[in-house]
């Protein structure tokens, strides 16, 4: 907008847009966001993205809701995550990430994450690597689910087995297995 002389009177002269479909695409943008995320809560999953060269990490805020962190808990850098990650396995996650950047593989990782008041967690990631222009590794996206559960359950059930087992080896009598018929 701004003022023009006309017939020898300033007048106004004004350009108007009509933004309706930049504002509904916008909004289909919203809506699609808010539904993946609410696909991911369910899931009990959450996408993250790492750039590697300015060590940036972003991670959605319902990650936190997910690995039952504090959301300020969050790391901000693949540094603060990786002093995260247990000592112990931290050399398996340092060599996935390296055969992923080296165009090898994809990232498939499972390892374990304390969080700041103590409690450790499984996690379990899926990433690919992207390369820049130059085709050098640029950034790594990728999928993280807790598995925690699921690796608890895992632990509970060795544990039954080697008792059934160390049961079985003890007892100096025949054990017969027979299936419904008698066989």
């Amino acid at each position: 907008a701004g003022l023009v002389p006309l017939g020898g009177e300033t007048v106004a002269l004004g350009t108007a847009f009509d933004i309706t479909e930049r504002k509904l695409v916008e909004f289909a943008l919203r809506e699609s966001n808010e539904r993946l995320e609410l696909a991911q809560r369910g899931a009990g999953i959450f996408t993250w993205e790492w750039d590697l060269r300015s060590d940036a990490l972003l991670i959605p805020q319902h990650a936190a809701e997910v690995l039952g962190l504090a959301p300020e808990a969050l790391w901000t850098t693949g540094a603060a995550f990786m002093e995260a990650v247990l000592p112990e396995d931290q050399a398996e996650l340092a060599a996935a990430l390296a055969r992923s950047s080296s165009g090898m593989e994809d990232l498939t990782v499972q390892f374990r994450l304390q969080s700041p008041d103590g409690v450790v967690r499984w996690v379990s990631e899926r990433g690919r690597v992207l390369p820049d222009a130059a085709g050098s590794p640029a950034r790594i996206i990728g999928v993280a689910h807790d598995i925690t559960k699921r690796k608890q359950a895992e632990e509970a059930l060795d544990e039954e087995r080697e008792r059934a087992q160390v049961t079985l080896a003890s007892i100096g009598d025949g054990v017969i297995r027979t299936d419904r018929e008698g066989r």
